[in-house]
């Protein structure tokens, strides 16, 4: 399992944000330059605070995502006996932080780790002034439900595995004053895996309470302060192989927005995280702690169809198990930082962005022996749309990026994304759709995996 976080915490530094839209996903998976629905610099988004749900926007919404992807892969001229398919994201990435580093490698080689999942969320705002039955002003409020599901499947020649599972959540949002905003968010989420071995099954399930407050000394500056409180459970295995988890982790985070005169906007994020958990049978420990630290600016150019972007990311974490003596078993500590930024030319017709993004993992890990992992990588995405009607966007573009190990070995991926897609705006309803063929190859052992990703976003507005 220690391989599994490692994945996924190299991966996340090739892209720094974990979920994009389906537009955004179709313009090269461009995620800094442009102001989209879900990278948008507010507390919904950026700091991921309830209470920006009801300043994000001002309308009830209902959004509906539905992704299916196929993978397949090839050793140098000899195909692969095994293919996956996904419809969503199976296995969302931030249950993944709660699972023990250690223990067994039963999502080491599941692939679409940071894609989005199925996603159906129904967001209500009341903004009325109207006076009630009773005379009084009702207060101004927004409330959001949200469902998720993913399914993964694996075929090789012996035999089938399968991965996957639904979330619930609610979030709220209340004006108490004109400057203070009170919120509160609650989830529940489950996943399952299954394979043809007796001990190749495993569960996982969080659940996740978020008290939260925001607060606007200025018009220009919105500050959120929110606690996630998650009860992470975990379970491997069957019969002696039995590994059972359950614990505690606290998310603290402090987030500032500011936009000004609509030329520049930036948020700050600054999270500190927690996690405690043992393990019921052999009385094991395991222990997080973590920092993260983000910055995201945009400038507008006055009186240009012109805006740059930039983003830094830094986080900071270790990892601890302990027996219940108090021995150490594992222990690893990980920096990862990213960088980049880029323009982007917005006019009436049309839409071009560009982005390079450098991002750097150093990985201290000590299990049998002290192990370091050092790795970096580069990436660059070109994308945009042309809008030949008022009512059609038609998009494309391109992802590169190169990541290379530098210790303890010369392992290198490349990968190369080709993304199309288009967007028809009617007037109370959005609907985006793309395709992305993604193409990673792994120079050291002649390895090529081919991803084809399919996803349709709908959004109803009234």
């Amino acid at each position: 399992m220690k391989r599994v976080l490692y994945f996924i915490l190299v991966f996340a530094v090739v892209s720094p944000l974990w979920s994009t839209t389906t537009r955004l996903r179709s313009m090269g998976n461009l995620q800094i330059v442009i102001d989209d629905n879900t990278n948008k610099i507010d507390l919904f988004n950026f700091g991921n605070n309830p209470c920006g749900l009801f300043t994000t926007d001002d309308t009830t919404t209902i959004d509906l995502d539905i992704l299916y992807g196929e993978e397949s892969f090839q050793y140098d001229t000899l195909k692969g006996d095994t293919t996956y398919t996904t419809f969503g994201n199976a296995i969302p990435p931030e249950l993944l932080e709660f699972i023990p580093t250690y223990s067994r490698d039963v999502f080491q080689y599941l692939p679409f780790i940071t894609l989005p999942t199925n996603r159906l969320f129904y967001v209500v705002r009341n903004k009325s002034e109207d006076l009630d039955v009773w005379g009084n002003v009702p207060s101004k409020q927004a409330i959001g439900f949200l469902v998720t599901y993913g399914k993964l499947n694996q075929n090789f020649t012996d035999g089938k595995e399968n991965a996957g599972g639904p979330t619930i959540g609610f979030m709220y949002d209340r004006l108490i004053s004109q400057n203070l905003h009170l919120g509160f968010e609650g989830g529940y989420i489950t996943v399952g895996y299954t394979g043809d071995e007796d001990y190749e099954e495993a569960s996982l399930s969080n659940l996740q309470l978020t008290p939260a407050v925001s607060f606007i000394p200025h018009p220009s500056i919105t500050v959120g302060v929110k606690m996630d409180y998650n009860r992470p459970s975990a379970s491997f295995g069957s019969g002696d192989f039995q590994l059972d988890y359950s614990g505690n982790a606290f998310n603290y985070s402090l987030s500032i927005i500011t936009d000004i005169n609509s030329l520049f906007d930036a948020g700050v994020l600054v999270a500190y995280k927690t996690i405690s958990a043992t393990d019921e049978n052999d009385q094991q420990h395991f222990s997080v702690k973590g920092l993260d630290v983000r910055l995201k600016p945009r400038i507008c150019l006055p009186n240009l169809p012109c805006a740059i972007g930039a983003l830094i990311d830094i986080k900071k974490c270790s990892m601890l198990n302990k027996s219940d003596n108090d021995d150490t078993l594992y222990e690893d500590e990980y920096t990862k930082m990213a960088f980049g930024g880029g323009p982007v030319l917005d006019t009436k017709y049309f839409l071009l962005g560009f982005e390079y993004i450098y991002s750097t993992l150093n990985d201290r890990e000590e299990y049998l022996y002290i192990d370091t992992t050092k790795t970096s990588t580069n990436t660059i995405r070109i994308g945009g749309e042309i809008r030949p009607f008022n009512y059609l966007n038609l998009r494309g573009g391109y992802e590169y990026a190169t990541e290379k190990q530098n210790e303890p070995g010369n392992r290198e991926i490349v990968s190369s994304t080709i993304g199309t897609g288009f967007g028809i705006l009617l007037r109370n309803l959005v609907l985006d759709a793309c395709y992305n063929r993604i193409e990673k190859k792994e120079e050291n052992i002649k390895r090529t995996i081919k991803d084809n990703v399919y996803m349709i976003s709908i959004r109803y507005i009234y």
